[in-house]
C-alpha cells in the first residue's frame, strides 16, 4: 500500500527520502573521493585531488591536480566514460608520471587529458563521428611502481591504487560541444567558415526530438463516455537516443503532467458492467499497458503498470481527487519508482503526494499501441469534465517543482468554470427560495378556510404588533428577466406539484422557446435573448448553450466573446449536444477562432457525433429530418423541395395512390426518411412500403420485412418480416440475403451468418461487407483468426457504398492502428466527420433555415445557417457567406465577426469535390482585387483553375480575361483547367479555345457573354491581321454607300418634281 504523506512528523521524513536521498541517487554533480591506505604518519602519507574540479570535461580543459607522494610511486589521471547505462564503457589514455625525490612536500601540476573527438567536440565536416555520453569519472590515483608495471592492460590501476579520488563531470550534448580546430597550428582563417558550410552542417545535424509533448494544449470536454483524445509516440530518429531508450524498457523513466476539472467522477459503466473510469490509458487492441491512471466512483484512482514477467499491479493511494477546481496531476516514474503529486486548492496552495516502489522490473515501450487521455473506445470511459494542458516528458524524471504552472491567461482559466457554476448556484438558490415562498403562500390560503381558536387569533395579532415592518418575501424584487421562471413556480406551486431546480426541465424549455420566439421576430431581440438562454443553460438546456454560444462567438448584435463561446460549447458538449460537439471538432479541425489546430482532439467529438448518428436515424421522432445539403444558388434542387401541402408532394401522392411503383417507393423512402423537405411519417411510409411489398417486388419486399422485423411504426412482426425477406432472398436480394445473415448472427450461426454475408457482398450488398468486417473483427468466423486488416478493408469498402456504421468503425481503427498499419489520424478524422455530418440534429437545423428562406424571411435565415455553419457543414457556410454577400435588409450590420469572405474561405478548406465552383470562383475574386488584403494573382489564378476544372463557365471567362491583361498564368493552372501546350501556341489561339469552352457549357447562362467575347476576340484578330485592307475596303464601302444615298434622294426628289408637275 502507498505511504501517504501527511502534515505531521512523517511528513519531514518522506520529503528527506524523496527530495534528497532520491536526487542523490539519480544526481550526476561532481563528488569527490579521497582515499589513504596504509598510513599512518599524517606528515608523510599520500595524497591527491584535482582541485576545483570542472562540471563539464572535454580534450580542451585544464586540469590542476595537487598530490604527494614517494619516489618509488607512479601518479596517473584518466577520464572513464559510459556510453549507457549497462556497457560500453570507453577509457581514456592515462596520463601519469614517476613521482620526484622531494618527497612529502605537496606539489601542484596543471595537465590536459586528451578525449576521442567523438565525443569532446560537436559534429561537423571535420569530425563526422560522434557518441551522445550516459555518465562519465574523473579519476586520479597514486600507485607503486612495481604494481603499476604488473598491470598488463593498465585498465585496473585504479582499483589496484592505494591512494586515489573520483569525481562525477559531464559531456555537453553533441551540437552543445566546442567546434574542432587544427591541433597545434594557428587555425587557418578559412576554418570557422568551412565548418558552417550548410551542405554540410545540414547533413550532419540531426532533426529536433519530441522530448517534451504537449499533449492537450487547449481544454477538452469529456462527456463522461469512452471518448478521449488518442496521441502515438514515434521511436527515436537518432540512432543513439533510439539505442537508449530501446535498453530501458525494464527501467522506465517519464512524467505527465495533466490538469484536470472534474464534475462527476464515473457517470457511466464500462463495457463489463463495472463503473471505473480512466484518465489516462496506455493500451492496444489486447490489453492495457503501463502507465493506467484509474478513476472509481467514489473519487479514489489507482496507478496501475505492467511488469516485465506479465503480471500487473494496481496501487491505490489514500486521497480523494477534488470535484469543481482545476487541479494538476503529476506522476513521475523512474526505474520502479513513482512519485505522485497532486496540487489542488483555490490557488493551488494544498499538495497531496505519494510514492511507491516495486520489487521487481516493470515493462513500459511509449511506442507500442496508443496513449488514450480520457476513456478509450470499447474499452473504458471517462469522467464528466474537463482535462486541461497535459505534458509528457519522456525519458526525464520531473519533480513538480521543476514543472511551472501555465499562465492565469491559459484558456482553461479564462473559460471561468469556477465562477459560472456559481453564478448558475445563485440563480437555483434563488428558484429554491421562490419555492418556499410559494409554498407558504399556498399554505396560508388554505388555512384561511380553517376556523381557529380564540386564544390563537390574539397570539397571532400580538405576534403581528411586536414584528418590524419590512417588505414581505412574496413582494421582494426580483431580477428582470426571471418573470418566466417565477411565473412557472407560482402555476406549479398552486397546483400543488413539487417544484425544485432538478425537475425543472419543463420550464428550461419554456424560456429557450421564449427566446427562439424573440429572434423569430427580429435579431434585434437578441439583448433580450440572451439572459434567457442563459437561465435555460443553467437548467439544463444544452439547445440555449448551444444557441448562446454560437450568439458570442459571432458577436451577433452583441460584442463577441469567443472563449465563453467556447465555454458554453463545452458544457453543451458534455451533456451530449450534437451540435456543440460538431463545432467544437470544426475548430479543432481548422485552428479557429482562437482554438489550436489539433486532429486527434478534433476526432474525439467527430467520433462521439459519428456513433450517435446510426442511432438518433433510426430513432423516428417527426422533428428528425434527412440531412440535405441544398445551395441556394442551385435553383433546380430549391424546386425539388417540398412539404406535406406542396404541390411535388402532393402529385407524387396521387401517382403513388394509383399505383405507379415508382411513385410509392419515392413517397415511401421521403416519408420514412424525412427528406424532401417532409416530416417523417413512419405509419404513412409503412402502409407505401406495404402496397410496393403485395407487387412481389424483391426490393420492396425487403424493405418491408426489415421494418416488420424490427418493429418500425406501429406494428412488429418479426415472423412475417423474416418470412418476407427470406422470399426476397429466394429471387437473389443481397440486402435480404445479409437481413438474414444478421438475424442467423444473432442466433449465434455463426456459419450460416458468414455464408449469407459473403453472398450478399459479392452482389454488392454494402451490409454483407460491413457484417463480414464485424466477424473478423471480433473472431466469430470459424477457423477464422482476429484480422483486423482484413475487417478494415470490409469496413472501407461498405463506407464508400454510404454504410454508416462500417464508416464510424473504419475510422476507430484507423485511429488506432493495427498490427501492419499504422494510425491515420488524418482519414479516421475526415470519416469521423464524414458519418457525424449525416446526423439528424444538423438536418433538422438546415431543413429550418431553408423554410425560412423559401419563405423569403432572410433574417431568420441568415440566423439558422450561423449555426450549422458553426458545426463546419460545408453547405451551411456557403449559404452564409452567400446570404451575407447579398445582405438583404442590411443584416450583415449585426454581426461583429466578418461573415462574406470568412465562410467562402471556410467552404474551400474541404476536399475539393465536396467544394462548389461557386466558392472557388469567389475566393479567385478575393484575391483578384485585393478584398480586404493585398492583391494575390497567384492564388487567384490558382482558384479560377480549380472552378475551371469543374467546368464552369465563369472562371473559363475569367483565366481569359486575365490573358488578355496580359497576366503571367502558372503551369499548373493550366494543368488545372485543363487546357493542353497546344491551344497555347499563342494568346489568340489559348483565347479562342478558353471563350469555346466557356461558350459550349451546359449552363446556358454563359452562352451570351462567351460568344461576344469570342467574336471580340475573333474580330480584333482579323483587324490585326487585315487592318490596312480593312480600313481601304471600309472608305471604299463609306463612299460607295455615300454614293449610293446621294443618288437615291436626288432619284427621289427628281421623281416628285415630274408628278408635281404632271399634275
Amino acid at each position: 500500500m502507498a505511504n501517504t504523506i501527511k502534515l505531521n512528523m512523517e511528513v519531514l521524513c518522506v520529503y528527506i527520502l524523496v527530495f534528497i536521498f532520491l536526487p542523490q541517487v539519480f544526481s550526476k554533480d561532481p563528488e569527490t573521493i579521497s582515499v589513504v591506505i596504509d598510513k599512518t604518519d599524517s606528515l608523510e602519507q599520500e595524497y591527491i585531488q584535482i582541485m576545483k574540479p570542472p562540471t563539464y570535461i572535454d580534450s580542451l580543459s585544464v586540469l590542476t591536480l595537487e598530490y604527494r607522494c614517494p619516489e618509488n610511486s607512479v601518479v596517473g589521471v584518466e577520464v572513464v566514460i559510459h556510453l549507457n547505462e549497462i556497457n560500453s564503457t570507453i577509457q581514456t589514455p592515462h596520463r601519469y608520471w614517476k613521482c620526484s625525490q622531494n618527497y612529502g612536500l605537496n606539489k601542484k601540476k596543471k595537465i590536459r587529458i586528451k578525449i576521442p573527438d567523438a565525443i569532446s567536440f560537436r559534429p561537423s565536416i571535420s569530425n563526422k563521428v560522434y557518441y551522445r555520453v550516459f555518465t562519465s569519472k574523473l579519476r586520479a590515483w597514486i600507485i607503486n611502481k612495481t604494481q603499476f608495471e604488473k598491470s598488463k592492460d593498465k585498465q585496473n590501476v585504479y582499483v589496484m591504487a592505494s591512494t586515489k579520488a573520483s569525481y562525477d563531470v559531464r559531456i555537453h550534448e553533441p551540437y552543445s560541444r566546442r567546434m574542432i580546430k587544427p591541433w597545434k597550428a594557428c587555425p587557418i582563417w578559412y576554418w570557422r567558415m568551412l565548418n558552417r558550410i550548410p551542405d554540410y552542417v545540414n547533413k550532419l545535424s540531426c532533426e529536433k526530438e519530441e522530448e517534451v509533448v504537449k499533449v492537450v494544449s487547449y481544454p477538452t470536454a469529456l462527456n463522461g463516455r469512452a471518448y478521449g483524445i488518442y496521441r502515438s509516440f514515434e521511436p527515436y530518429k537518432s540512432p543513439v537516443l533510439e539505442s537508449e531508450r530501446l535498453k530501458k524498457f525494464h527501467n522506465p523513466t517519464f512524467t505527465i503532467s495533466m490538469w484536470v476539472y472534474i464534475l462527476e467522477y464515473c457517470p457511466n459503466k464500462g463495457p463489463n458492467g463495472r463503473r471505473f473510469c480512466s484518465l489516462v490509458m496506455h493500451s492496444d487492441w489486447k490489453r492495457s499497458k503501463t502507465p493506467c491512471i484509474i478513476l472509481t466512483p467514489d473519487g479514489s484512482f489507482q496507478i496501475e503498470v505492467w511488469f516485465k514477467d506479465g503480471s500487473t499491479s494496481a496501487m491505490k493511494p489514500h486521497f480523494i481527487l477534488p470535484r469543481h477546481q482545476w487541479f494538476r496531476l503529476t506522476l513521475s516514474f523512474m526505474y520502479k519508482t513513482w512519485l505522485l503529486t497532486v496540487n489542488h486548492g483555490k490557488n493551488r496552495n494544498e499538495t497531496f503526494q505519494t510514492y511507491y516502489t516495486y520489487d521487481k522490473e516493470l515493462f513500459m515501450d511509449d511506442t507500442t499501441g496508443y496513449f488514450v487521455f480520457g476513456g478509450n473506445e470499447n474499452s473504458m470511459p471517462t469522467i464528466l469534465g474537463y482535462i486541461g494542458e497535459t505534458k509528457y516528458y519522456r525519458r526525464k524524471y520531473m519533480l513538480p517543482t521543476q514543472i511551472p504552472y501555465p499562465s492565469p491567461y491559459h484558456p482553461m482559466f479564462e473559460l471561468g468554470l469556477t465562477h459560472r457554476e456559481e453564478k448558475c448556484a445563485k440563480f437555483i438558490n434563488w428558484i429554491d427560495k421562490r419555492v418556499e415562498v410559494y409554498k407558504r403562500l399556498t399554505k396560508s390560503v388554505s388555512s384561511k378556510d380553517v376556523c381557529q381558536s380564540y386564544f390563537n387569533e390574539l397570539l397571532k395579532s400580538i405576534h403581528k404588533s411586536s414584528r418590524v415592518k419590512q417588505c414581505s418575501v412574496e413582494r421582494s424584487p426580483r431580477p428582470r428577466y426571471y418573470r418566466i421562471v417565477n411565473s412557472f413556480i407560482k402555476r406549479s406551486a398552486l397546483k400543488g406539484k413539487t417544484v425544485s431546480h432538478k425537475n425543472m426541465t419543463e420550464v428550461a424549455d419554456q424560456l429557450y422557446n421564449n427566446a427562439t420566439s424573440l429572434i423569430e421576430v427580429g435579431l434585434t431581440k437578441i439583448p433580450r435573448v440572451v439572459p434567457l438562454l442563459k437561465q435555460s443553460s443553467c437548467l439544463g438546456n444544452t439547445d440555449a448553450m448551444f444557441m448562446l454560444a454560437v450568439i458570442l462567438n459571432n458577436g451577433v448584435y452583441v460584442k463577441s466573446d469567443e472563449i465563453q463561446g467556447q465555454a458554453y460549447l463545452m458544457m453543451a458538449s458534455m451533456e451530449g449536444n450534437i451540435l456543440a460537439s460538431l463545432a467544437l471538432a470544426h475548430k479543432h479541425m481548422f485552428g479557429i477562432d482562437g482554438v489550436p489546430f489539433d486532429k486527434p482532439q478534433a476526432y474525439m467529438y467527430y467520433k462521439f457525433v459519428a456513433d450517435k448518428t446510426r442511432d438518433d436515424i433510426e430513432e423516428h421522432k417527426s422533428t428528425n429530418v434527412l440531412t440535405e445539403f441544398v445551395r441556394l444558388t442551385d435553383e433546380a434542387t430549391l424546386q425539388k423541395q417540398t412539404d406535406e401541402e406542396g404541390d411535388v408532394f402532393l402529385w407524387l401522392k396521387h401517382q403513388a395512390q394509383s399505383g405507379v411503383l415508382s411513385a410509392q417507393r419515392h413517397v415511401a423512402r421521403s416519408l420514412f426518411w424525412g427528406s424532401q423537405g417532409l416530416k417523417r411519417n413512419i405509419d404513412a411510409a409503412m402502409s407505401y412500403f406495404r402496397e410496393g411489398a403485395a407487387t412481389k417486388n424483391p426490393n420492396d419486399m425487403y424493405d418491408y420485412g426489415i421494418l416488420l422485423y424490427k418493429g418500425s411504426g406501429s406494428n412488429k412482426n418479426q415472423t412475417e418480416g423474416k418470412k418476407m425477406m427470406e422470399q426476397a432472398a429466394e429471387k437473389l436480394n443481397p440486402n435480404a440475403m445479409s437481413a438474414l445473415g444478421w438475424i442467423a448472427m444473432r442466433e449465434r450461426n455463426y456459419t450460416k451468418a458468414a455464408t449469407l454475408f459473403d453472398q450478399a457482398h459479392k452482389r454488392g450488398s454494402m451490409d454483407g461487407g460491413y457484417y463480414l468486417g464485424i466477424m473478423l473483427m471480433h473472431g466469430l468466423i470459424p477457423n477464422k483468426p482476429v484480422d483486423m486488416d482484413l475487417a478494415k478493408i470490409f469496413f472501407i469498402g461498405a463506407a464508400k457504398r454510404g454504410h454508416i456504421d462500417a464508416g464510424v468503425q473504419f475510422a476507430l481503427i484507423s485511429m488506432k492502428g493495427t498490427a501492419i498499419n499504422k494510425r491515420n489520424v488524418h482519414i479516421a478524422t475526415e470519416w469521423a466527420r464524414h458519418i457525424a455530418e449525416k446526423n439528424p440534429g444538423l438536418g433538422h437545423i438546415l431543413h429550418k433555415a431553408l423554410h425560412f428562406y423559401r419563405q423569403m424571411n432572410m433574417p431568420q435565415a441568415l440566423f439558422y445557417y450561423m449555426m450549422a455553419a458553426d458545426t463546419g457543414t460545408e453547405v451551411a457556410s456557403f449559404n452564409l457567406a452567400y446570404l451575407c454577400e447579398e445582405n438583404k435588409e442590411g443584416m450583415v450590420h449585426l454581426i461583429e465577426k466578418e461573415c462574406q469572405w470568412r465562410n467562402y474561405n471556410m467552404t474551400i478548406q474541404r476536399e475539393i469535390q465536396f467544394v462548389s465552383s461557386y466558392s472557388l470562383i469567389k475566393m479567385g475574386d478575393y484575391h483578384w482585387y485585393g478584398c480586404q488584403a493585398d492583391r494575390n494573382i497567384e492564388k487567384a489564378a490558382k482558384y479560377y483553375g480549380l472552378a475551371a476544372n469543374k467546368g464552369d463557365p465563369h472562371a473559363l471567362f475569367n483565366i481569359a480575361m486575365m490573358v488578355e491583361e496580359g497576366v503571367t498564368i502558372p503551369d499548373n493552372t493550366w494543368t488545372l483547367a485543363r487546357v493542353g501546350t497546344q491551344h497555347r501556341i499563342d494568346n489568340m489561339t489559348l483565347l479562342t479555345h478558353l471563350y469555346s469552352r466557356c461558350k459550349e457549357s451546359r449552363k446556358t447562362e454563359a452562352y451570351l457573354p462567351c460568344t461576344i467575347a469570342l467574336f471580340r476576340i475573333q474580330f480584333m484578330d482579323l483587324w490585326t491581321r487585315y487592318h490596312i485592307w480593312m480600313k481601304l475596303s471600309s472608305i471604299i464601302g463609306i463612299a460607295v454607300f455615300t454614293t449610293m444615298t446621294f443618288y437615291t434622294v436626288c432619284h427621289h426628289f427628281r421623281h416628285r418634281r415630274q408628278l408635281e408637275d404632271t399634275v
